[in-house]
Formats: structure tokens, C-alpha cells, sequence
């Protein structure tokens, strides 16, 4: 398994702000950075953490400002709809939002890792997420925190699977029509 943080650090370092935005497709509007990079892992993607607590399923996904224009911190969030099964037999369904908390200059790129989707637990929930014992289907949709509604354009939102094993060509991520 590919350590997630050296993946980002290495496409952020070895690719320009401008050649992210090729790389996404130089949607003209907010978005969320797509590849299918044979080399690293699709973005986004859920996999196992090698971080406290180890082995737990996280997503982890880019979002582009590809405006001409600022961006507010809190204008925007990602939100993250995920259905899964456990080995112990129970389907769950968790949604997140998770904020773009810092302002954003055209060209930005803001890095969302490690995000947990299992959350909450309270009280003790079965719904936990980890590697050989969970397997699902996520959506993960930029939405305006103004009215929780689907930015309009490409590239913002997407479907991603991923299996309990986290192995990583059984990542499947797809663009859903807006």
C-alpha cells in the first residue's frame, strides 16, 4: 500500500498549480481534482489509514479553484455520502460535510486527507470502517454552504468505490452529471 501524504506531497511538488488544472480538465469553476493516474491512486479515493487509529477507510480528494476569481473561506464544502457494509452484517450509511476552510486564490488547490466518514459513533456505533472489514460506495459532491446545493459545472461530483481488502486496482472513481 502507497502512503497517501508522500502521493499528494509528490504530485503537489513534481506538477505545477497550472498543470493541476490541465490535469483536471480546466474546468472553469470550482471543482474537484480528477485523475486516473496509472501511477498514483485515482483522486479522489478512499483507502485504508496508516495513521491513528491504523488500517481505518478515509477519503481523500483535492479541490480546485479554477475561477478568475477569490474565494471566501466556508463558501464552499465537500459533502460525502457513504454507504458500506461490515463483515459482521450491518449497512450503513453516514453524510458528512466537510468545509473548504480557508480562502482560495484562483489556481488554489486545498488538500482534504484522512477524513473520516465513519463519524459519529455515539452512541457506540457497529458502523466502524476498516481495512478486511468494510467495503462501499461513496458520493462526494461540492456543494455552496449558502444553500447545500451541487456547485453548477464539471467536475463536481463524483462516485468511488473500494474494497475491504484496500487493494488499489479495485478503486473505481467516476464523474456523475450534473
Amino acid at each position: 500500500m502507497t502512503d497517501r501524504p508522500s502521493i499528494y506531497r509528490t504530485l503537489l511538488k513534481i506538477v505545477s498549480p497550472a498543470a493541476i488544472l490541465l490535469l483536471s480538465g480546466c474546468a472553469g469553476n470550482m471543482h474537484i481534482l480528477f485523475s486516473d493516474e496509472p501511477a498514483l491512486h485515482p483522486i479522489p479515493f478512499v483507502s485504508a489509514s496508516s495513521e491513528n487509529p491504523p488500517n481505518r477507510f478515509e477519503l481523500a480528494a483535492i479541490i480546485v479553484n479554477g475561477t478568475n476569481s477569490n474565494q471566501p473561506a466556508n463558501r464552499y464544502a465537500l459533502r460525502i455520502d457513504a454507504y458500506y457494509s461490515t463483515n459482521d452484517q450491518h449497512s450503513c450509511h453516514k453524510t458528512r460535510d466537510v468545509d473548504v476552510y480557508v480562502p482560495m486564490a484562483p489556481g488554489d488547490l486545498f488538500e482534504l486527507d484522512h477524513v473520516r466518514f465513519d463519524v459519529p459513533n455515539q452512541p457506540p456505533s457497529p458502523c466502524h470502517c476498516y481495512k478486511n472489514e468494510c467495503s462501499g460506495l461513496m458520493w462526494i459532491t461540492l456543494i455552496r454552504q449558502d444553500n447545500k446545493q451541487q456547485v453548477q459545472g464539471d467536475q463536481t461530483k463524483f462516485g468511488t468505490t473500494w474494497a475491504a481488502s484496500d487493494d488499489k486496482s479495485e478503486i473505481q472513481t467516476w464523474e456523475m452529471q450534473n
